[in-house]
């Protein structure tokens, strides 16, 4: 049975590299592994793996640009010196950040 596993597995590692889906060569087994142990359905299954490469895609598309973009050091909204800047709204500043903002009314 173990041979007939890895036999399967051997060959769902050569497709998807043929299919350039490296996300999924990666995870394969441990996706599988959650879908018995949580009785997933194939679709559920399939659903999981799908997701988990275009996560790993995002990922790397973001890696990748930020790497191209050259940026020495990503700066966040946290990491801000609002002192620097004394008449900066703080709290208008983070909640445009949040995209929570009040409309204006007239």
């Amino acid at each position: 049975m173990t041979e007939l596993l890895d036999a399967k597995e051997a060959v769902i590692d050569i497709y998807c590299k043929q299919l350039k889906l490296p996300g999924l060569k990666v995870n394969f087994r441990d996706l599988a592994r959650d879908a018995m142990a949580q009785n997933q359905t194939p679709t559920s299954f399939l659903a999981a793996c799908l997701a988990k490469e275009v996560e790993l895609r995002a990922q790397k598309r973001l890696t990748t640009r930020l790497k191209q973009s050259r940026i020495q050091e990503i700066k966040t909204i946290e990491g801000f010196d609002f002192t620097s800047i004394p008449k900066l709204p703080k709290n208008k500043i983070i909640s445009l950040a949040e995209c929570k903002f009040n409309p204006i009314h007239r």
